[in-house]
C-alpha cells in the first residue's frame, strides 16, 4: 500500500512555526526538511489534520540493526513535547 504524501498545508506550516519558536528557546535551530518514506503522520494528514512529523530522536540507521541515537540530543528533543501543550492551551 502506498502512503499518501504529507502535504505542506497551511496547518502543517503553522505547526512548523510553533515548533521552531519553541525550539529556539532551548536549542539553536530546528530545521525543516523533506524525506522519502512515510509514517503514521502521512495517514493522519491525508484528511487534513495538521501534522508535525520528525520530532523524534536524532540518530542514524533508523529501523536497522545498527540504529543509534545521539544521546546529547535527547533532552532538547524531549522538550519539544511542550509544543503539544502550548497548542492545546490556546
Amino acid at each position: 500500500m502506498a502512503l499518501p504524501p504529507l502535504e505542506r498545508s497551511a496547518g502543517v506550516r503553522h505547526l512548523y512555526r510553533e515548533a521552531h519558536l519553541l525550539a529556539a528557546e532551548i536549542h539553536p535551530d530546528l530545521g525543516e526538511g523533506v524525506t522519502g518514506g512515510g509514517s503514521g503522520g502521512n495517514l493522519a494528514a491525508a484528511p487534513g489534520v495538521p501534522i508535525r512529523d520528525g520530532l523524534g530522536a536524532i540518530g542514524r540507521g533508523a529501523h536497522a540493526a545498527g540504529e543509534c541515537v545521539e544521546i546529547a540530543s535527547l533532552p532538547w528533543r524531549a522538550a519539544l513535547a511542550g509544543l503539544l501543550r502550548r497548542i492545546l492551551e490556546r
